[in-house]
């Protein structure tokens, strides 16, 4: 037993801050290749070493092995101070997917700095495990330097989905790579900029952005699936850094049920399910892989 002269003490305000903790937020989700000697069995160990050392760190995890892949789940808290008192503690679920391949494995993770944290240890317990050195890819726009090609990434992620067909693009984000220069003349630099509603990337204020070097680092889409009558779905695409045009992330935000009578949709956007979410998903990633091969093309041929 313990008294409390206030109205209420440490354990009510604790429970009070767990209400107001959760964090719904949807991530974005980054794709690691690993390839080299990895075994499966090499693979779970690995998995089991990174969950005992974050258990450690006085966070909670656990690995589950399923039938063609491992899953590896992490809860801890994120602090705020700059949100309200009991919101500044955030609770965090997230989970990093390592899918097995005949070489390696590919690691499915959300693009939160945590994760990423945990992505890099699951790697080097990975290079310990593995005999010899690991080929480690993910998809980064860094070493295109014209700046229409990372904009045709965009527009070829958007238009280039298997078995889906684009119906709009409804907003896209700018960066500005060009410096503001030292001249006294020049009062005013853009360094971003946003274009939202429907069909932006036919209007002319987009070509004028990019007339001016301007390339696009974000965009959101609604695509339909070739099947008639189909349901349209929602993604989103980005860079990590809109400067260094490091790491693509992507999400597939939910779709819009099409009404059982009639052309119309209804205009609250559903979640979809975690098997959707992943089945949709691994098309998105074949269309980030083909638009990436596509612009690292054109810059190889522009280098000639």
């Amino acid at each position: 037993m313990y008294f409390s002269t206030l109205n209420h003490d440490y354990y009510d305000h604790q429970k009070i801050a767990e209400v107001f903790a959760v964090d719904r937020r949807k991530d974005k989700t980054s794709v690691t290749t690993v390839a080299g000697n990895l075994s499966r069995l090499k693979i779970q160990a690995a998995l089991k070493q990174v969950s005992e050392k974050v258990k450690q760190s006085g966070d909670a995890s656990n690995v589950v092995n399923h039938q063609g892949y491992a899953e590896i789940s992490f809860k801890y808290e994120e602090v705020d101070y700059n949100k309200t008192e009991f919101k500044q503690v955030s609770v965090r679920e997230s989970s990093i997917r390592v899918e097995y391949t005949e070489d390696g494995c590919v690691l499915r993770w959300p693009h939160v700095a945590y994760a990423e944290k945990a992505r890099e240890l699951i790697l080097d317990c990975f290079q310990a495990e593995s005999e010899s050195d690991l080929d480690i890819q993910e998809v980064s726009l860094a070493h295109i330097d014209d700046p229409s090609l990372v904009s045709e990434f965009f527009t070829l992620l958007s238009h280039d989905i298997d078995g889906f067909s684009l119906v709009t693009v409804t907003d896209v984000y700018f960066f500005n790579p060009n410096k503001s220069s030292d001249d006294e003349d020049q009062i005013v630099h853009i360094d971003k900029a946003s274009l939202k509603g429907s069909g932006v990337t036919h209007s002319p204020e987009l070509k004028n952005l990019q007339d001016q070097g301007f390339y696009i680092w974000k965009i959101r889409w609604q695509s339909q699936n070739a099947a008639e009558g189909s349901d349209i779905y929602e993604f989103e695409a980005q860079l990590s850094d809109p400067e260094t045009r490091s790491e693509v992330s992507y999400v597939v935000l939910g779709y819009y049920e099409k009404k059982p009578y009639g052309d119309e949709y209804v205009k609250t956007r559903k979640r979809v399910s975690k098997s959707e979410e992943i089945r949709v998903g691994k098309i998105l990633e074949k269309a980030i892989n083909f638009a990436f091969s596509s612009i690292s093309s054109s810059g190889e041929e522009g280098d000639e």
